[in-house]
Parts: structure tokens; C-alpha cells; sequence
């Protein structure tokens, strides 16, 4: 055996570099995602070590696992190196990794629904695959750059700094003059609706700062505070968010984004139905009392059954205004 060929030997490299020592002491989630698909794929073949091989599995999807679970797997056989036991092996790991986020999203009460996109050519459809944007601050760059032509709503500011130490991610106004708060997130996350409801709380309590923006960025329309607009930006939303911007008494608006390969962009906004509360519901049964009595929250939580209550403690546990 040549040098050139023992180097690509896993055994061969200090035991510092070799994925599945690396994974045994330090945990799988220090390793690079060329690294873990090493470990799954377990050898190279001659003149291409496996972590050549996973490196260039990845480039050939984006470098990206998403990427990868989108892929005909048939088409990475034309790789060097790649044979049908590797193939059968990749699958079934990702399909693993399928069913586990399934699971999760389930129990979580989490929506994925992502409508399929076609590119027509010649009468041939081609299924266009998903992209993921690498970084929350492009997400973010990306609106800002084209926020009129995405939401109709002109740009005002980014990063835009408050009182308690926080930032607003996009400020802007739409063409009703109604102040607008845009807050972003990759992905789903639980935290995005409390903190743009936060920042609208601080927004107006600070008008005239709000104002003053307004008017150096030359904005000549009047300013409807009595209709601002808080918008949250992600790849999904659980049903506790739905919940949850059902029954507040102001606008949020949730929209979610999916990326796609050829430069396409889908938006929409997530769709919940609306809850109507039956007058019976709100008034009660009358008792007849001689001195009026104060009710406490808790009171009127244990004349409900217990579904109700279960519902209300979730909803109490991921909002803040119900404690």
C-alpha cells in the first residue's frame, strides 16, 4: 500500500479527527454534518476516503441534510464510491430522522403544511425541492431589502433599539399609516409572538419617538395608532400560537415562508379559525346573592370541566399575559 493511498484510511488518522472517537467523547453534536454522514456511510473505497465521500455527497445538495432528504437517492449512486448497500443504509436513516420529526411535531401540535411546487418545461413538471436560508439575519435582510414589494409596507428601521434593552427587528409603516413591527425566525419558536407583543407595548408607550423616525425618513402620512400591526415571520407555527392570537384582542398576523431551489419564494399566511364564545357561555347561570361577590380567576377555572382547564394552564404556561 502507497502513502497516497493509506491516507485515506479512517484508522490511519489521529484519533482526533476520526468521527466515531470524536462523537464517543466529545457528542454527536460537535460533529460536522459531513462527519455524522461518515459514520453512516462507515467506509470509503479506494483513492476516497468516507469523509471525502460525505463531503461530496452534501455539496451536491446544498451542503444541507434538508437538502439530501429531498434528493432521488438513485442519483447520488452516480457518486464514486456510493453502492446500493449505502444507499439502503442513507435511506432508511433518513426516513428514521422523517418519522422522529413527525412524532415531535405531532406531540408539539406543530402544522407543517407545505404545498408542492412544479416547474413546467415542455409540458414536463419538475418538482422544485425546498431550500434553507442559512441564517436568521438574511432572513431578515431578504424582507427589509423588499419589504414593499412583499407586504406593501415601506421600511423605517432594522435592529431598532428600545428602552429595555431590547431590538426591534423591522420597523416599519404601511400605506394606512399604521405602524408595523416585523419579527423574524428560522424556524418555529415559541417566543416570537410574547416578544412582538412586548415590543408593541413599548412602540406605544414611545409615539412620538415612533413619530420622529417617521419624519426623518420624510413619511407624510398620518399615523393610525389605533390599528398597529404586529407581524411575525417563520417557517411555522404551533397550535398554541394559533390559540394564542386567536383570543388577543389586537392583530397578529402570522406568515409563514418557504424557500425553493430556482430562486422561488412562497408566503402565505397561516389560516386558524376563528373562536366564537356563545352569550349563554359569558353570562352564566343568575344566583341570587345579598352582597355581590368578587370572583377570582381561579373561581370561575374550577366551574369549567376539564378539558377547558387543560387548555387554559397550556395557554398559561406559553403566554405571560395570563399569569
Amino acid at each position: 500500500m502507497t502513502k497516497e493511498e493509506k491516507r485515506y484510511r479512517i484508522k490511519d488518522l489521529p484519533e482526533s479527527e476520526r468521527p466515531r472517537e470524536k462523537l464517543m467523547k466529545y457528542g454527536a453534536e460537535k460533529l460536522a454534518d459531513y462527519e455524522l454522514l461518515a459514520i453512516i456511510l462507515r467506509t470509503g473505497v479506494k483513492g476516497k476516503s468516507v469523509l471525502e465521500i460525505a463531503k461530496e455527497i452534501l455539496d451536491s445538495v446544498g451542503s444541507s441534510f434538508r437538502g439530501l432528504a429531498g434528493r432521488d437517492m438513485k442519483s447520488i449512486m452516480k457518486i464514486k464510491g456510493i453502492k446500493k448497500d449505502k444507499i439502503v443504509t442513507l435511506a432508511a436513516a433518513l426516513e428514521i430522522a422523517r418519522r422522529i420529526t413527525k412524532q415531535i411535531l405531532k406531540e408539539k401540535g406543530i402544522f407543517l403544511i407545505i404545498m408542492a411546487l412544479f416547474k413546467i418545461q415542455n409540458k414536463k413538471a419538475k418538482k422544485l425541492l425546498p431550500n434553507e436560508i442559512d441564517f436568521e439575519k438574511n432572513l431578515q435582510k431578504f424582507f427589509e431589502n423588499n419589504l414593499e414589494e412583499l407586504l406593501n409596507i415601506i421600511f423605517l428601521a432594522s435592529e431598532y433599539p428600545t428602552s429595555f434593552g431590547g431590538r426591534i427587528d423591522t420597523l416599519g409603516i404601511d400605506k394606512n399609516g399604521a405602524p408595523v413591527i416585523i419579527e423574524y425566525k428560522k424556524h418555529q419558536n415559541e417566543n416570537i409572538i410574547n416578544q412582538g407583543l412586548s415590543y408593541l407595548r413599548w412602540l406605544l408607550d414611545h409615539r412620538a419617538d415612533f413619530e420622529i423616525l417617521c419624519k426623518n425618513k420624510s413619511i407624510n402620512l398620518k399615523i393610525d395608532w389605533e390599528s398597529p400591526r404586529v407581524i411575525c415571520v417563520a417557517e411555522s407555527f404551533n397550535k398554541f400560537d394559533l390559540d394564542t392570537v386567536a383570543i388577543l384582542p389586537f392583530k397578529i398576523e402570522l406568515l409563514r415562508y418557504k424557500f425553493y431551489e430556482g430562486g422561488i419564494l412562497q408566503l402565505e399566511p397561516e389560516i386558524y379559525q376563528e373562536v366564537r364564545i356563545s352569550k349563554k357561555f359569558l353570562k352564566g347561570k343568575k344566583r341570587k346573592t345579598d352582597f355581590p361577590k368578587q370572583y377570582s380567576l381561579n373561581d370561575h377555572l374550577n366551574k369549567a370541566n376539564h378539558e377547558i382547564q387543560e387548555i387554559f394552564n397550556t395557554l398559561r404556561e406559553k403566554n405571560h399575559f395570563f399569569r
